[in-house]
């Protein structure tokens, strides 16, 4: 606690609900308002959730990876595919199984589409609220499977590029004996 600010008291951000004003999705986040040490007011800001959506694509994370954020209560905040229509609703329940072991992890399990996913997320301890990523299955292995198929070619060019200069070398020094 410093002199200045000696009282600090929690912000809070609410789940997903429908706003009275908009009539649609929204979240609210909101902070004291401190005089004299003292909070008198609080103030409040509404967010949209295509606000959390822009900021999870700005993430630049392939078209195909599902990341969503998730409120207090396993509803969908957020999400990069989707988010229109999944947007409100709960989290599937392979996710919803993971959220009750752990705070945070990775798990096999399939989105609200039913793709299968290999998905990491993390709770945070201050609001509840938690982000998962999910990477399709068939796109992780097409992405592994490349890269090794580069690294095999990659290994064939450097031993064929090596025997040819070993070949080169000792044809040299081959000749350098015999002219003796």
């Amino acid at each position: 606690v410093d002199a200045e600010r000696p009282w600090r008291g929690p912000f809070v951000i609410s789940d997903l609900f429908i706003g009275a004003v908009a009539k649609r999705p929204i979240i609210s986040v909101e902070v004291p308002v401190i005089f004299d040490g003292k909070p008198h007011y609080a103030l409040a800001a509404g967010v949209f959730p295509e606000r959390l959506s822009e900021i999870l694509r700005l993430q630049k994370m392939p078209s195909d990876w599902v990341a969503a954020i998730i409120d207090s209560s396993n509803i969908i905040v957020a999400r990069t595919v989707g988010a229109s229509e999944f947007v409100g609703k709960s989290i599937s329940s392979d996710l919803q199984r993971a959220l009750m072991t752990a705070a945070e992890g990775t798990f096999d399990g399939k989105t609200r589409e039913g793709i299968e996913v290999l998905s990491s997320f993390s709770r945070s301890t201050v609001s509840g609220w938690t982000v998962a990523i999910g990477i399709p299955k068939k796109g992780l292995f097409s992405i592994l499977w490349q890269a090794l198929l580069q690294n095999i070619g990659a290994a064939a060019i450097l031993l064929v590029a090596g025997i040819f200069l070993a070949r080169r070398i000792s044809a040299r020094i081959a000749d350098t004996i015999r002219a003796l």
